[in-house]
């Protein structure tokens, strides 16, 4: 944070948007030196509930929140419960106003399109009529990868568990995938593990796939409440979910009906059989509804939010 201050003390804003917690800490730094300067605040987490965290660290993080709250001009968050949160435990922070995390407005991905072509299939050489299970992200614990790679033993073959991402468990996987190759038994899903696709690419690759899984665990307050991006990049390659059963994720997926809502502790094995006797005609009906939601859910809609955001700060700076 020392070095993006020391960047920026000079350069005269009238505005900063500050995105999570250092860029915050750099901007109330910034504000002593301008205090007219307006701090727009736009939290993606809960910062002192991260799993990843130590307890020291979240009361740092709780402390620092505390502090700057009165300095901070507007709030920004990612959904209902967050907001909700934040402003039961800092009371001092403006109204949350809500911006969820929804993808741009995909007309080209079309449910007639041919998946064959969808360079995640091409690049893997699989068969027709291979199905694809798909994990995107971070490849990092308590988002249900070991529970994935648990999966594979059950999978019947038709299916294929693709990893799309990087992170600490990427080691682990690739054992998996060496351990079946090695293996006699023929029955296994295959598993593969492809690097992360750039974002302007990244519905041609997903589109490839049959299901998309964002299987976390309810290992912390952030993660019960969490919205990831891919409530909302798997509906625009047309891909359905399937989702742990957490308090907003769940809400999302059951109310547009994009997808499947298991168990917060699903097993592999659970997983595996709940996939297998998943019919194309189920999964086709609810690639329509990913089509309509990815019309009613998209960022072109929450943009008019943040326009009106900023055209109230002009009006204010105007008076």
């Amino acid at each position: 944070s020392n070095i993006i201050f020391h960047n920026i003390k000079h350069i005269k804003f009238d505005v900063i948007h500050a995105h999570d917690l250092i860029a915050l800490i750099v901007a109330c730094r910034y504000k002593k030196l301008y205090p007219k300067t307006i701090l727009v605040w736009d939290a993606h987490e809960i910062y002192t509930h991260l799993q990843y965290k130590t307890v020291v660290d979240n009361l740092y993080i709780n402390y620092v929140i505390r502090t700057f709250a009165k300095k901070i001009n507007y709030f920004i968050t990612i959904n209902k419960s967050i907001g909700e949160f934040y402003t039961s435990e800092f009371p001092n922070l403006p109204k949350p106003i809500i911006l969820m995390n929804g993808t741009r407005f995909n007309p080209n991905i079309q449910e007639n399109q041919n998946k064959a072509n969808s360079p995640i299939r091409l690049s893997l050489n699989l068969k027709k009529d291979t199905k694809i299970l798909l994990f995107q992200g971070g490849l990092v614990p308590n988002r249900g990868i070991e529970e994935l790679l648990e999966a594979s033993k059950y999978l019947e073959n038709n299916w294929a568990i693709v990893f799309m991402g990087w992170g600490l468990l990427e080691e682990k996987i690739q054992e998996r995938i060496n351990e079946n190759k090695e293996s006699l038994d023929r029955a296994r899903s295959q598993i593969y593990l492809i690097p992360p696709a750039p974002y302007e690419n990244l519905a041609e690759w997903t589109m490839g796939a049959d299901l998309g899984t964002i299987l976390y665990k309810n290992s912390s307050l952030n993660h019960y409440y969490c919205t990831p991006n891919k409530i909302w990049e798997y509906p625009n390659a047309n891909v359905p979910i399937l989702c742990t059963n957490l308090f907003e994720l769940s809400k999302i997926v059951n109310k547009y009906k994009t997808g499947y809502v298991l168990d917060k502790d699903v097993s592999g094995k659970q997983i595996a059989e709940f996939v297998n006797n998943l019919s194309n005609e189920e999964l086709s009906r609810l690639k329509d509804n990913c089509l309509e939601f990815n019309k009613k859910e998209n960022w072109e809609i929450y943009t008019k939010d943040l326009i009106g955001l900023y055209n109230s700060i002009k009006n204010d700076e105007s008076k």
